[in-house]
């Protein structure tokens, strides 16, 4: 074989070890930057992975946030910040990334030494290397169903984190609501004290009977109990918005005085078509059908396929050395992966149905 030859297969045989190495090398951050483009057009807010911006630049945020009164849309900024719920989610973009960087991995040679003593002879020893050549060939196949999922995850992070925008606003305005409410029953119970007041002193003057009286103190009562229940579903209310804003201690001591809108008339025309249009859900079940069918497809392939492995042997007999090459080939005689491949295909058909 001449030397161009020789440097031709060598290239070759380094390109297929390298695409492993090469796409090992998967950025900490991947998809994250994704997230937040998705987010930030569908929202127009910024969401932030604690984990890689580090929590001192959204703890100052958060703070500088609470030093006013809360509107709907700091409410929103508070809880993309800060919300631990997310920030946990996030992790599944890591736990994707994960899988990724395992499926383009170079999988590890397995070395195996023996010695053999005989009386009248010197030590037999044997060397072999040996590299599994069908993890190797799987590897694109692995690769494209773990970077499937991992579109998935960035979808279903960027969705949890527009579903936290959505439950953000209605428990703010819900909150404003039970404040409006405590007010107006505060107001009427003043009005009511008031009157049962003026109403004690005609009754001591004989100016109302006994059951005048009483009518005026059962409102009276009534709007106390009422101002009580007011109070403790603001309280409740609050709590929530609290929870969703990942606030406690000190930071829960906000205060939102703003009232509520007049509603105003929202068109429905072709509603439930650009519902399905934009709809990120299932833009995720799309892409774990389709990461299931590259998992059905590997399934199959791999049950068939003989598992190869090739390396090199090394032996000393005799005070002299030999060597050569060496394959080992395990035949799919008894077993095909008949059990990995009815579970992926069940997989892929159940993602086919939610699709």
């Amino acid at each position: 074989m001449n030397p161009r030859s020789r440097r031709a297969r060598l290239s070759m045989l380094l390109g297929v070890l390298g695409a492993p190495l090469l796409g090992g090398c998967i950025s900490e951050d991947a998809g994250y930057q994704d997230v937040r483009k998705v987010v930030a057009s569908r929202t127009g807010h910024e969401v932030r992975w604690n984990h890689l911006e580090g929590d001192d630049g959204p703890r100052r945020s958060v703070q500088e946030l609470l030093k006013h009164r809360l509107t709907a849309e700091t409410a929103v900024k508070l809880a993309l910040l800060n919300n631990a719920h997310l920030q946990a989610a996030f992790e599944d973009l890591g736990v994707a990334r994960a899988d990724l960087v395992r499926a383009w991995h170079l999988p590890n040679p397995v070395a195996e030494a023996a010695v053999r003593f005989r009386k009248s002879e010197s030590a037999t020893i044997d060397l072999s290397v040996t590299e599994d050549l069908s993890d190797l060939i799987f590897a694109p196949l692995r690769a494209g169903a773990a970077r499937a999922e991992l579109d998935a995850a960035k979808l279903d992070v960027a969705g949890r984190a527009m579903d936290l925008v959505l439950e953000v606003r209605s428990a703010f305005y819900s909150f404003l609501a039970d404040q409006q409410i405590l007010e107006f029953r505060s107001t009427v119970l003043k009005a009511l004290e008031a009157s049962a007041t003026v109403a004690q002193g005609l009754h001591d003057a004989g100016n109302i009977t006994d059951l005048d009286l009483a009518n005026e103190r059962v409102l009276y009562d009534e709007a106390r109990v009422n101002v009580a229940s007011a109070g403790t579903s603001l309280a409740a209310s609050r709590q929530r918005l609290n929870s969703l804003l990942g606030l406690w201690g000190n930071d829960a001591a906000w205060t939102a005085d703003a009232r509520l809108v007049d509603p105003t008339e929202v068109s429905l025309a072709n509603v439930e078509s650009k519902a399905i249009e934009k709809s990120v859900d299932l833009s995720i079940i799309r892409y774990r059908y389709a990461a299931a069918a590259k998992r059905a497809n590997l399934a199959t392939a791999d049950g068939w396929l003989p598992e190869l492995k090739a390396g090199a042997t090394v032996e000393r007999e005799q005070g002299e050395w030999s060597y050569g090459p060496l394959a080992e080939v395990q035949v799919p005689l008894f077993y095909q992966g008949q059990g990995e491949v009815a579970r992926a295909r069940a997989e892929m058909r159940r993602q086919r149905q939610l699709l």
